[in-house]
C-alpha cells in the first residue's frame, strides 16, 4: 500500500485530503484482523514510500515454497468499487507460467517495488504522523 505521502491526495484542499487517513484507518484495522485471526505469520503488508513519488500500483505475487520466483501474478487494475464496477472499464489479466526468465524477472520487479518499502507493524500506526484524526 502506499505510504501517506505517496498517496497523490497527500495534502489536497477539501475532503480528498482526507483520503491517504483514511486509507490509514482501513489498514490499521486490517491488520488488527490479521493479528486476532492469527495470520500475522502468512499476511504481510507493506508500505511503499519513496521521495516526491506518489504510489497507486497493486500488486499480487505466487511463489511456491521449493522456488522464490513467482510462478503467478495478477496485471490490471483490481478495482472492484460501485464506480469501477459500473462506470469505469478495468480489466485483469492472471499470468501463470513455468518460464525461468519470466520468472526471474517478476522477482526483480517485485523486489525493486519492495526496496522502497517497509513492513507494516502495529507500531506503524501508533507513530505521531500516523494517528488518525477522527471528529
Amino acid at each position: 500500500m502506499a505510504h501517506p505521502k505517496a498517496n497523490g491526495f497527500y495534502n489536497a484542499k477539501g475532503p480528498a485530503g482526507g483520503i491517504p487517513s483514511a486509507y490509514t484507518l482501513i489498514a490499521a484495522q486490517f491488520h488488527d484482523r490479521i493479528i486476532s485471526n492469527g495470520d500475522i505469520n502468512r499476511i504481510k503488508i507493506f508500505e511503499y514510500q519513496r521521495s516526491n513519488w506518489t504510489f497507486h500500483g497493486k500488486g499480487l505475487w505466487y511463489s511456491t515454497s521449493k522456488n522464490r520466483d513467482p510462478i503467478f501474478t495478477l496485471i490490471g487494475s483490481p478495482n472492484f468499487g460501485y464506480r469501477s464496477v459500473h462506470r469505469d472499464i478495468e480489466a485483469q489479466l492472471a499470468i501463470l507460467t513455468t518460464h525461468s526468465k519470466l520468472r526471474k524477472d517478476l522477482q526483480e520487479e517485485m523486489e525493486n517495488i519492495f526496496s522502497s518499502s517497509n513492513l507494516v507493524t502495529k507500531s506503524t500506526f501508533q507513530l505521531p504522523d500516523r494517528i488518525v484524526p477522527l471528529g
